[in-house]
């Protein structure tokens, strides 16, 4: 008997409870696929890094900058990094 057990990334999930509690989220920013994608990418702890570029949405957060969301600055400021041949 084969397992058919499928498998559902709890990240997206988190990502959308996380951003419900409260936050005066920047909608702009708020952009799911990307902040779960960067977190998998550039975090040991993908679900602390989508807190963290959660947070970074709030408009209340010292981490937030205006039409620079987290999740973006780590794709072109760093992503570069990623891009190498071993």
């Amino acid at each position: 008997m084969t397992d058919t057990t499928v498998r559902v990334d709890p990240l997206p999930t988190l990502a959308r409870e996380w951003s419900a509690l409260g936050f005066d989220n920047d909608r702009k920013q708020l952009r799911f696929n990307e902040i779960v994608e960067t977190a998998k990418t550039f975090y040991n702890d993908p679900a602390e890094g989508v807190k963290e570029m959660i947070e970074a949405c709030d408009k209340n957060s010292p981490l937030y900058v205006k039409g620079r969301p987290m999740w973006q600055v780590l794709r072109e400021e760093y992503g570069w990094m990623l891009d190498h041949d071993d």
